[in-house]
């Protein structure tokens, strides 16, 4: 399944409930794009379509960020946002305790994925890119990766 919308900021929060219910079948939703494509502006306003609360930013430096919901028609109690942008090696992947998040069937979205792939063979996987278009649009694509 390929999937794909070309929005500007406005048409995103039109469509951002369609991406989200597109998203939904999937447990790992891992999220690709260059520095400053809006991923974390993505995650943002899934997060508030979804119910959060809780301030949605960049877990650049924390590198994971749970966030949790109250009940909402979309049955997602909580999802780990996940930014592997400084870490290098798998040893690092390892040592941030994302075995045991992706062992108990958390749903996750992961920047800056590659380090990841070897854990999330086997599971439910979508990828989401963001590319920029050369005007205020951005081209976000969904593709069922099949891991």
């Amino acid at each position: 399944m390929t999937k794909s919308w070309l929005l500007d900021e406005l048409q995103m929060e039109e469509h951002v409930q369609e991406i989200l219910e597109q998203l939904l079948p999937f447990q790992i939703w891992l999220l690709k794009g260059e520095m400053g494509a809006g991923k974390t502006t993505l995650v943002r306003k899934l997060c508030g379509v979804i119910g959060s609360e809780q301030e949605t930013s960049s877990p650049s430096y924390s590198i994971i960020q749970e966030y949790r919901f109250n009940e909402n028609k979309f049955g997602i109690n909580n999802l780990f946002h996940i930014d592997l942008f400084r870490l290098h090696n798998l040893q690092e992947v390892i040592d941030i305790g994302i075995d045991e998040i992706l062992e108990n069937g958390a749903r996750c979205i992961i920047e800056w994925p590659e380090l990841i792939l070897p854990f999330i063979q086997g599971l439910s996987v979508i990828s989401i890119q963001i590319e920029g278009s050369g005007t205020n649009k951005r081209i976000y694509k969904l593709e069922n990766t099949h891991s």
